[in-house]
């Protein structure tokens, strides 16, 4: 997992290592725990098993995710407008329609949980998500209002050939 470049308050926290080197005095004491391959096998050998195929999957699934974090780390830096602060968004190309499922979804001005509320919308409401922001996504709403949304907002792809049926 090279290049995640956790900070050291926070190393002890994170399944595998995510410092690119290692400290002074890693090498003055043999250590106390075994290597993270080694602990995986130990672990999946309990209880009942695990599956190599659980495994292999799981460590792919690992391999994935460390590797879109590295991306999203390096993402280029924009900002919304001049007074909001710099933040890591993936550019798209183009925009995504969804249909929001949730009984009533709030939108922020900034993808922060106490930034002001645009507005909210109702359920059925259709919107364009632009780009993801941490754990937000940039809208685009019904009333033209660019604004974020959590990302665990409850919603379904906007298909407009089972519209046009109707």
């Amino acid at each position: 997992m090279a290049g995640l470049h956790a900070a050291r308050s926070t190393a002890h926290l994170w399944i595998v290592d995510p410092m690119p080197e290692k400290p002074w005095w890693e090498g003055l004491w043999p250590s106390c725990h075994p290597a993270v391959d080694q602990r995986v096998e130990m672990l999946a050998r309990m209880g009942g098993g695990i599956p190599q195929s659980v495994l292999t999957a799981a460590s792919d699934a690992g391999q994935n995710f460390g590797d879109q974090a590295v991306a999203v780390a390096n993402a280029p830096i924009s900002r919304s407008s001049d007074s909001a602060p710099a933040q890591r968004v993936e550019a798209r190309a183009e925009a995504e329609a969804f249909r929001l499922i949730a009984p009533e979804t709030v939108v922020y001005k900034l993808p922060d949980i106490n930034s002001p509320e645009i507005e909210r919308l109702p359920a059925g409401a259709l919107v364009a998500v632009h780009a993801p922001a941490g754990n937000f996504l940039q809208v685009i709403t019904p009333t033209d209002a660019f604004g974020f949304i959590s990302k665990l907002t409850r919603m379904t792809p906007y298909q407009p050939e089972a519209q046009s049926r109707d």
